[in-house]
């Protein structure tokens, strides 16, 4: 958010400091960035930035900015809920977050992670010759296919996914409310 905040403010010709050469004059006027450049960038070019940022005269990049710095940061809730109640939900949200004087655009971040399976080793896809079989059973053993018999392996298999909504801890109270009522 705060990076695009930066951007957007340079863009409408706003206040937003930047070491001239840098690749952060690159990102902000929204040209490639080469090679040398991308490398160049590390985390202390990041925050001497952001530092700077924290006296924009743009007031959400200066929040944003010294809520970084000072690990002022967002409240996570997640959303343990249908996929249509999530909609409504986020809705409302950006209106709580607006009431509370935040620019929602900004201050309320909708996310979703999801891991792919990532255990490359599937029962369907494999080939047959690449299977695993292991021995299963004392009285009368039989051969099986490992994911049949084992449970760590078949969850290492399927995949899941987390949709969260971060906010200022300003907004806590009416978002707890808001998610007690969804």
């Amino acid at each position: 958010m705060l990076l695009r905040r930066a951007i957007r403010v340079f863009a409408e010709g706003g206040d937003v400091w930047f070491v001239p050469g840098s690749g952060f004059e690159s990102i902000l006027r929204g040209k490639p960035i080469t090679l040398t450049l991308h490398l160049s960038l590390d985390d202390t070019d990041v925050l001497f930035h952001i530092k700077q940022w924290q006296n924009s005269s743009d007031r959400i990049l200066a929040d944003l900015s010294s809520r970084f710095l000072n690990r002022r940061l967002f409240k996570a809730f997640d959303l343990d809920m249908p996929a249509d109640a999530r909609g409504d939900f986020v809705s409302q949200a950006r209106e709580v977050t607006g009431a509370a004087g935040f620019d929602p655009d900004y201050y309320l971040v909708e996310d979703a992670m999801s891991s792919a399976s990532n255990y490359f080793y599937t029962k369907d896809t494999s080939k047959p010759k690449d299977l695993i079989y292991v021995e299963h059973g004392f009285s009368r053993p039989e051969m099986k296919e490992i994911s049949e018999v084992s449970a760590a392996v078949r969850g290492l298999q399927q995949g899941y996914s987390i949709h969260r909504v971060c906010f200022p801890i300003e907004v806590t109270s009416g978002m707890t409310e808001l998610y007690r009522r969804a």
